[in-house]
């Protein structure tokens, strides 16, 4: 079964939430049965939404990996 774009999205949050670590958009494609060039749409539109709507956390790139971590701007709670 075909998952569609908005399981693609929530099973990338999971799995990058998840992880803790940079992961591959080739392992990420593999894990998802699905195209790698549909996992970086994907993962970009999640990107935009979260700093659309101002949330605490980001996803970045890492060369052709990916990782979720907290917005910068909450860096400073962090320390507290």
């Amino acid at each position: 079964m075909q998952m569609d774009r908005n399981e693609i999205k929530a099973a990338l949050e999971a799995v990058l939430f998840t992880t803790g670590k940079a992961e591959s958009t080739a392992d990420l494609a593999k894990a998802l049965e699905t195209d790698r060039d549909i996992i970086i749409e994907a993962i970009h539109e999640l990107s935009d939404a979260y700093i659309r709507d101002g949330r605490g956390i980001r996803i970045i790139e890492l060369e052709d990996a990916w990782q979720m971590c907290t917005n910068p701007d909450y860096y400073d709670v962090l320390i507290r």
